[in-house]
């Protein structure tokens, strides 16, 4: 079964740490939550309730980090694979290289992104709703085969949420 994972941009530090903390109220697991960023616009989520932090780099050799479990996928690439550049390790995700091209685009721009792994078609309502209410921009849900990282069936437990609105999208369109 693939994974759905929701990436977003936030257009300040600040913008990333409410869409984090209106994520977790809407019921969405910390461990469910990655931030990607450059050194110098990471959010204090990324310090304070993400796990650790792996550095990449953009395609033209800016450094970036990504803090949460996203970090375990993009980090730990295949032995010998030679992606070093979040563009390719995006790519070995599932990410087309126009998708890729954009958040690139976003995090020059010092635009943190975020990754919401989802696991339910609730999850995926609240997700969308936060996001759109908030105004963060470039959403692209993304169907991926790829581990994010050790799942814990814990992190997809969460109350139902009220029903779907027909403008969003279901979970079975990205399977």
């Amino acid at each position: 079964m693939s994974r759905l994972v929701v990436f977003a941009t936030a257009l300040s530090r600040l913008h990333a740490d409410l869409l984090v903390v209106r994520l977790r109220q809407s019921g969405t697991p910390t461990a469910s939550l990655s931030v990607i960023y450059l050194p110098a616009s990471k959010p204090n989520s990324g310090q304070c309730w993400l796990n650790g932090t792996t550095r990449l780099a953009l395609s033209s050799g800016e450094p970036v980090e990504v803090s949460g479990r996203l970090r375990v996928a993009l980090g730990h690439g295949e032995k010998g694979a030679g992606h070093s550049s979040l563009l390719a390790r995006l790519a070995d995700f599932g990410l087309t290289g126009e998708q890729g091209a954009e958040l690139e685009e976003s995090l020059r721009d010092t635009h943190p992104v975020l990754a919401i792994e989802v696991h339910e078609e609730t999850a995926l309502t609240a997700v969308f709703q936060v996001l759109q209410t908030l105004a963060a921009e470039k959403i692209m849900p993304v169907g991926t085969h790829a581990q994010v990282a050790d799942s814990d069936p814990r992190l997809s437990r969460r109350p139902a949420a009220a029903a779907r609105p027909a403008m969003l999208p279901s979970l079975a369109a990205f399977a």
